[in-house]
């Protein structure tokens, strides 16, 4: 099978990911998982950071701490067998 390794950036943080059978535009358009095509497609979809919950919107704002603030990163993985 494929393997996939991540590696931690200079400051410890691994990437996040989904793995998938369908685009986020088949996901959103099926009310019910039946819905979805047939698919031997694989999608791997790498986050570099995630905001934390919370948006003032209607309720409290993120956590310092958690907010995600705009920088640069550098992403490092490895496919294997």
């Amino acid at each position: 099978g494929l393997a996939l390794r991540a590696f931690p950036d200079g400051r410890g943080r691994l990437p996040g990911f989904v793995l998938t059978r369908h685009t986020p535009q088949q996901l959103a358009a099926a009310e019910h998982p039946h819905e979805l095509p047939a698919s031997q497609t694989t999608y791997l979809f790498l986050d570099a950071a995630q905001h934390g919950l919370g948006s003032r919107a209607c309720g409290p704002d993120v956590w310092p701490e958690f907010s995600l603030r705009p920088e640069a990163r550098t992403l490092r993985v490895r496919f294997g067998s």
